[in-house]
């Protein structure tokens, strides 16, 4: 059952992968590089071998998983737009798996594990970010993870299986950012259960702390040769600016607010479409009364990790006061979820006739309403992100790439007005096999160029606009222009 769940998300999920968003970003080419160049050379794209943490600038470090895990993936694939946000594929069906499982552990049935599965698949959320070369999902099976094994453990008080619980979030300390101050949050949630479950021995304790500190060893090692990277990630997020706590519970209380779960999602559009919630309409029905009958319950140890972790899911977006930022968030999706089965399982097993039939009727409608979201995700979607994905670089890079292979050029000069031209352009000579051409590529600004001194032959890449005109008005042949979904030009390919 819970490989036919994976299948179905690779099926649905990786529909258009490699077009829709429709360019890569920046940060998604960044990733996919960093994954190519370990794979490849066992260097990261400024030559570090194997490193920790990869640098992005001065005050950025990106964290080692996903560079990784997108390694191993591009190690039997070549480098593509679909091959790239492929590894996040795999790990949104990695979610869907152990939610399976989870919910088997909490409810005994493969139906509801199944309902859980669908779910998850189903939420507007898990499926953009789960398309996007980006590093945002990948804490979900680390936390789903340590979820299934400490639930294991309550059941059967083995110590191993604590220890593998908390393991799990000691890995998941290394796979995003918010990670930082959501793994510790998750293991100070796991003493709590172990309290309330009536475990009193200091060996469990121990054991728990000991599993999530063990893979953090190498985190000591590194900030000792990189003394400088605490304070620069605290005021690259500003971790250092104060707001009051009225402002504070303001901002909570946004990640909570109806319109955004159910109607409208993130404001960032990067996020979300705007025409649909982080869940599906139906969780407005079913994540209440499972909320309320978890209150109503007595509270017991798992019953209390639910909870905890569904109000407790803004809290590494509360730091930075980020309102609606669903991707600083996304476990809010498996507590949301797991709370929703609960709320679904007590309508479906409801006396009341008519409950059973509201419960199955939202069911339905779930499939129905993600149709309707796809429907305007591949369609419309793209026009509407078309400049947050940063405009379609990639046209304008592979007409030039496509000349290269009818005429090779003397010189490539990419307007440095182009921000991360450079990684774009690395990104797509390596997808073409013709990284020579980086040799013979320089970046300045083609408004200002000496026309004149440039070799007959050479490509020149420009944004719509002055530079354009300027190269038209010097007598360049203009031979490719790049144009949004909307048919609106953005770049443009010149040669002398």
């Amino acid at each position: 059952m819970s490989a036919a769940l994976a299948g179905a998300l690779a099926a649905i999920y990786t529909i258009g992968l490699g077009r829709v968003p429709s360019y890569l970003h920046h940060d998604e080419i960044w990733l996919a590089l960093n994954g190519y160049t370990i794979q490849s050379a066992g260097v990261d794209i400024h030559g570090a071998r194997l490193p920790l943490y990869f640098p992005v600038f001065t005050a950025e470090w990106f964290q080692p998983v996903p560079v990784y895990w997108t390694a191993f993936v591009l190690k039997l694939a070549p480098l593509t737009e679909t091959s790239a946000r492929l590894p996040t594929v795999i790990v949104a069906a990695l979610d869907v798996v152990l939610l399976f499982f989870v919910v088997r552990r909490l409810f005994g049935s493969e139906a509801l594990a199944l309902v859980a599965g669908a779910m998850l698949i189903l939420t507007p959320a898990h499926f953009i970010h789960g398309r996007l070369a980006m590093d945002y999902v990948y804490p979900l099976p680390f936390v789903l993870a340590w979820l299934l094994c400490l639930l294991v453990f309550l059941e059967r008080r083995r110590l191993p299986m604590l220890c593998a619980a908390t393991l799990s979030l000691g890995l998941g300390f290394y796979s995003y950012i918010a990670s930082v101050a959501m793994m510790p949050l998750y293991l100070a949630m796991t003493f709590v259960a172990l309290w309330a479950a009536g475990v009193r021995r200091a060996a469990a304790y121990a054991i728990a702390a000991g599993g999530f500190l063990l893979p953090l060893a190498p985190l000591v090692l590194w900030l000792a040769h990189n003394p400088s990277a605490y304070a620069q990630s605290m005021q690259r997020y500003d971790l250092n600016h104060q707001i009051s706590v009225l402002e504070r519970a303001s901002v909570y209380w946004d990640f909570f607010n109806p319109a955004y779960l159910f109607l409208s999602g993130g404001s960032n559009i990067m996020n979300s479409t705007r025409e649909a919630g982080v869940f599906p309409l139906s969780l407005a029905i079913f994540l209440p009364v499972g909320l309320y009958r978890v209150l109503r319950d007595r509270l017991t140890a798992p019953n209390l990790l639910l909870l905890a972790g569904f109000v407790t899911a803004p809290a590494a977006a509360l730091l930075v006061d980020e309102r609606y930022a669903i991707d600083r968030e996304l476990e809010l999706l498996l507590f949301g979820v797991l709370l929703a089965t609960i709320g679904a399982a007590s309508l479906l097993r409801s006396p009341a006739r008519l409950m059973r039939a509201g419960a199955i009727g939202l069911l339905v409608l779930m499939p129905l309403q993600f149709y309707r979201f796809c429907g305007d995700y591949f369609e419309r979607y793209p026009q509407r992100s078309s400049r947050w994905f940063e405009g379609n670089v990639p046209a304008a890079l592979e007409a030039i790439l496509a000349r290269a292979r009818e005429q090779p050029p003397p010189a490539i000069i990419l307007s440095e007005k182009i921000r991360w031209i450079d990684d774009k352009w690395r990104f797509y000579a390596v997808k073409h096999r013709r990284e020579d051409l980086l040799e013979r590529t320089r970046y300045s600004d083609p408004a200002s160029l000496d026309l004149g001194s440039l070799t007959a032959g050479t490509l020149i890449m420009a944004d719509a606009g002055r530079a354009e005109a300027a190269l038209a008005a010097g007598g360049l042949q203009r031979i490719a222009v790049a144009a949004e979904p909307d048919g609106t030009p953005s770049f443009a390919v010149f040669v002398k």
